[in-house]
């Protein structure tokens, strides 16, 4: 008996037997659609990725921006808390009086060291000397400041590290401070998991730690502890890197840092002197004097405290 599709009989089954082309144009239509929907997909995850670069780009200037301006109020303040102190006869009067004279030089503002601070040699807060062989000495003391970026470094040495970012941003660079103080619980937390990790590649316990040291100094043993060092990078390597030194920024502060009272820790070729592996990205603040002195000469820190003894 004849069937059509008005009788429980599915229309579309029905067309397809008695048109078979009808599936084939079905199937053409079903390709079609699927390539236009691939191609939105593509094109829309294309324009995500576009707009995700254009606005990590516009991210990074504006925190480029915020975090100056942000460490130029941090100084702002600290300077007028200072003077306060100073007119009031307080502590900052003889820290003030021991601190170099503020005058200008290659455009930026730098300081110079006093015949007190010369003469302090190893005694002077800016040359103490932090090593595996040489420990934070016992009740040392240090006023942390907060600046750009969250990080906190000793009081004394804002202006010149403010000064030494002002002079390389109007000339173009983007310097970024990644890493500065770190308490002695994170400087352990550090060292600690890089240890575990060799141990769990099958690396000794000590073995594990003289390797972690090369990189990692000892807790209470880290320049960072005493709130006198501060890691750079920037927009391009935003954490310690050996590139680093290689970046425009890099290179600037390799050049120039000592106008400003700082140095390159630890120098490519030292690691025999200084127990640490070359790291460009490490600034350390020793005063001008003694910095223009150590670049130089070509000289590490604790060769130069050599000379002081």
């Amino acid at each position: 008996m004849h069937r059509n599709y008005n009788d429980n009989y599915p229309k579309e089954i029905y067309h397809k037997r008695k048109h078979p082309s009808h599936t084939r144009k079905k199937r053409k239509n079903v390709v079609r659609r699927m390539k236009l929907i691939t191609f939105l997909i593509v094109g829309a995850i294309g324009l995500y990725l576009a707009f995700a670069i254009v606005r990590s780009r516009l991210n990074l200037q504006s925190y480029e921006v915020q975090a100056f301006n942000a460490a130029d109020e941090i100084v702002v303040k600290y300077r007028r808390q200072w003077d306060d102190d100073i007119e009031a006869g307080g502590r900052g009067r003889q820290i003030e009086e021991d601190e170099r004279t503020r005058e200008v030089e290659g455009g930026g503002m730098v300081s110079y060291a006093t015949e007190q601070e010369i003469g302090d040699g190893l005694a002077s807060w800016k040359t103490i000397l932090v090593n595996r062989d040489n420990p934070i000495p016992a009740g040392h003391q240090m006023n942390l400041q907060e600046i750009e970026g969250g990080f906190f470094v000793d009081v004394r040495i804002v202006d010149a590290l403010h000064e030494m970012l002002t002079a390389m941003r109007a000339e173009g660079l983007s310097p970024l401070i990644v890493s500065a103080h770190r308490s002695h619980a994170v400087q352990t937390i550090l060292f600690e998991n890089n240890v575990e990790r060799l141990e769990g590649e099958g690396w000794s316990r000590e073995a594990a730690e003289q390797e972690t040291a090369r990189k990692i100094a000892i807790p209470g043993t880290s320049e960072h502890e005493i709130g006198l060092a501060v890691d750079f990078g920037t927009g391009q390597y935003r954490y310690a890197s050996s590139c680093f030194g290689e970046t425009p920024e890099g290179r600037w502060l390799a050049e120039h840092s000592a106008r400003f009272g700082f140095i390159l820790r630890y120098p490519r070729d030292t690691e025999h002197i200084t127990g640490v592996i070359f790291e460009p990205w490490h600034f350390r603040y020793v005063g001008v004097e003694a910095a223009r002195y150590i670049t130089k000469n070509n000289l590490t820190l604790e060769e130069y405290t050599q000379l002081l003894r």
